[in-house]
């Protein structure tokens, strides 16, 4: 959730203390959770909160692979780090596209 978001909004670390931001990551986690869970993974809200704190810790200063790809006019790696949420359906049938 880190890459698509830092990329769209064309800013670092510090976007995610914003609590719009904030739910946001959160939602996309939650569909990426369901994928993961749907695919036979363990995890769950806890998780979630955890890469939460872990963005909002990160330093303002640092973006994603994608942000700078995208600064620097290259290819996005959008199907190597989002492709596999969007293409598998989750156990609720709903899913980002």
């Amino acid at each position: 959730m880190a890459n698509p978001i830092t990329t769209l909004t064309l800013q670092r670390g510090d976007v995610f203390r914003r609590p719009a931001i904030q739910r946001l990551s959160r939602e996309l986690l939650r569909e990426t959770v369901a994928v993961a869970r749907a695919e036979g993974a363990l995890l769950g809200e806890d998780d979630i909160e955890n890469v939460i704190k872990h963005q909002i810790n990160t330093p303002s200063y640092c973006g994603s692979s994608m942000l700078y790809d995208r600064l620097a006019n290259r290819p996005l790696e959008t199907e190597y780090i989002t492709g596999a949420v969007v293409k598998l359906p989750t156990s609720t049938g709903w899913m980002f596209r």
